[in-house]
């Protein structure tokens, strides 16, 4: 790990180094990886804070803010529509309802990629026929007998 690299997951706080070194090779999937870490994070660091006490709620919004710029900046370097071509709203003018429209955003965006690899899998997989497994239950059969007649 590079300096700048240590210094930027230090200041960003979302992802660990080794969390970075073990997303999927596939954008898409790399990318719904690390807004897993960065959103369990985000939560973890927000649980602690009362919201009702106006420097939690600051630190609150900050985190937020910084999250969203994590998230865009993965997925400019990732290349991943629709959030690419997505601009960060500026800090001033950040609002609770841009988080929460972001978030939204991107749990609908991940949610697709994981109903995509479900698909995926599923294809890829091997289907057993009826007539294969009715032989495999007849042979486990089989065998438990065996098993049960040698114990007595």
């Amino acid at each position: 790990m590079t300096e700048g690299t240590r210094i930027i997951n230090e200041h960003l706080n979302f992802v660990t180094q080794d969390q970075l070194d073990n997303l999927d090779e596939e954008p898409r999937i790399a990318f719904m990886e690390l807004v897993n870490h960065a959103q369990r994070s985000l939560d973890v660091q927000t649980r602690k804070l009362d919201p009702d006490q106006d420097r939690d709620w600051h630190e609150i919004e900050e985190l937020r803010y910084s999250f969203i710029n994590v998230v865009v900046a993965a997925a400019k370097r990732l290349e991943v529509e629709p959030f690419v071509s997505m601009d960060i709203p500026q800090y001033a003018n950040f609002a609770k309802s841009d988080y929460r429209q972001f978030k939204a955003d991107v749990d609908h965006y991940v949610t697709q990629i994981m109903l995509d690899n479900s698909i995926r899998s599923k294809k890829n997989s091997v289907g057993i026929l009826p007539k294969i497994k009715r032989l495999e239950f007849v042979a486990t059969c089989m065998l438990l007998k065996i098993a049960l007649k040698s114990q007595i």
